[in-house]
C-alpha cells in the first residue's frame, strides 16, 4: 500500500460540510454588516407582511361574497361543536343519575305499593319519552330539543319526590 492516508468517504463530506458552512457565514456576515442592505431587507420584509395582511382581508371578504366559510367561521364552528359536546356530557351525566334515582325509587315503591297507579303509568310514558327524545337527538346530532328535554327530567324528578 502507499503511504497515502486512506480517507473515508465521510470524512470527506465532514471536511467539505465545514469548509462550505465556514463560507456561507462569511458571506451571510458580510451581508449583514451593510446598513443598506438591512434597511433593504426590513423594507421587504415589511412590504411583504403589508401584503399578507390585505390578502387575508380579500380572501375573506370574497369568501363572504361566495357564501364558503371562512377561517373564523370554522373556528366558530369547532367551539360550537365543543360547547355541544359538554352540554351531551351534562345531559347524560343527568339522565345517569335520575334513572338510578328512578330505579332506586322503583325498587322502594315496588315493595311498598303492588299495584300500577296512572301517576307510575304516567312516569313510564315520560321515561320512554325521553329516552326517544335523546336517542333522537343524538342520532341527528342536534340539540334543538334540548328544552323540551330538561322540562322532561324536572318533572319527572319532581313527581319522584313527591312519591318519597
Amino acid at each position: 500500500m502507499s503511504s497515502k492516508k486512506e480517507v473515508s468517504f465521510l470524512d470527506l463530506v465532514k471536511v467539505v460540510g465545514e469548509r462550505s458552512e465556514k463560507k456561507i457565514r462569511k458571506c451571510l456576515h458580510s451581508i449583514l454588516e451593510d446598513e443598506k442592505t438591512v434597511e433593504l431587507i426590513k423594507h421587504g420584509l415589511n412590504k411583504h407582511s403589508n401584503t399578507l395582511q390585505s390578502l387575508r382581508k380579500n380572501t375573506e371578504t370574497i369568501s363572504q361574497q361566495l357564501n364558503l366559510p371562512t377561517k373564523n367561521d370554522v373556528s366558530n364552528i369547532a367551539k360550537i361543536g365543543l360547547q355541544i359536546e359538554e352540554k351531551i356530557d351534562a345531559l347524560e351525566e343527568k339522565i345517569y343519575h335520575l334513572t338510578e334515582q328512578l330505579q332506586n325509587q322503583d325498587v322502594s315503591t315496588t315493595s311498598k305499593l303492588p299495584e300500577t297507579t296512572n301517576e307510575d303509568h304516567q312516569l313510564r310514558n315520560d321515561r320512554k319519552e325521553l329516552r326517544r327524545l335523546l336517542k333522537t337527538n343524538l342520532l341527528l346530532g342536534n340539540i334543538t330539543n334540548q328544552d323540551t328535554i330538561i322540562e322532561l327530567l324536572n318533572s319527572i324528578n319532581s313527581r319522584g319526590d313527591k312519591r318519597d
